[in-house]
């Protein structure tokens, strides 16, 4: 019985959690972002050094650059260790942000938007 209850607590402990993309913007809400990043201030070398190389490079029409930072985080849901109930039904709690910056031709921050969804993903026979 204890055995049992011992290996319980170590799967409970050892419930994945994995992250992709940006690890800088995985720390960032949107109120610590607006802290940091001004329109009309904020240049593309205090951008770089806040959150490192963006994920994505883009240009408008215009010419102006656009970057693109991702970051996404997922964790297994308590099911996923449960025997035969996980074949039913398992998958991952999910947490993505997506940060895209808008510079104008001289480097200038023209605007910014976060925006963050939470999902998640379902597999096994109730998927």
């Amino acid at each position: 019985m204890k055995k049992s209850l011992l290996i319980t607590l170590c799967l409970l402990l050892l419930t994945g959690c994995a992250s992709t993309g940006n690890q800088q913007l995985g720390k960032q809400t949107n109120v610590s972002l607006n802290e940091k990043i001004t329109n009309g201030k904020t240049t593309r070398n205090q951008i770089e050094a806040l959150l490192g190389q963006p994920d994505n490079i883009d240009f408008s029409e215009s010419n102006n650059e656009k970057w693109t930072y991702v970051y996404q985080k997922s964790k297994s849901k308590i099911i996923n260790f449960i025997p035969v109930a996980n074949m039913i039904n398992s998958g991952t709690n999910d947490q993505k942000k997506r940060l895209v910056i808008v510079f104008n031709q001289k480097g200038i921050v023209q605007r910014h938007a976060l925006s963050e969804s939470n999902g998640q993903t379902n597999v096994g026979w109730l998927a």
